[in-house]
């Protein structure tokens, strides 16, 4: 999940500093480039398996928190939009 989202930012530059724009995250020449290794390197942590540090679970899990709360805000959203978020926040709270 983690290496897929870092590759889509990495492929899609644009999108992905518009999405950082919209969560009020800037400067995005700083956090465009950060999410991108940040996911990546961690993503590959937990995917290569083994003893993954303590700390950088940590970061994972309140950088999945993070972002949960600025792009899945459910309790905003009213109908089927509604349904989808609330799917996505919970999903990533799981996760996390």
């Amino acid at each position: 999940m983690f290496i897929l989202a870092g590759l889509a930012k990495l492929l899609d530059p644009e999108m992905s500093k518009a999405m950082l724009l919209e969560g009020g995250l800037t400067p995005t020449w700083f956090f465009h480039p950060a999410t991108i290794v940040f996911e990546i390197a961690l993503g590959l942590a937990v995917a290569v398996g083994g003893r993954i540090p303590p700390p950088a679970c940590v970061l994972l899990v309140v950088f999945t928190a993070v972002v949960n709360v600025i792009y899945h805000p459910f309790w905003q959203f009213e109908g089927l939009m509604l349904r989808l978020e609330t799917s996505l926040f919970f999903k990533n709270a799981a996760v996390a």
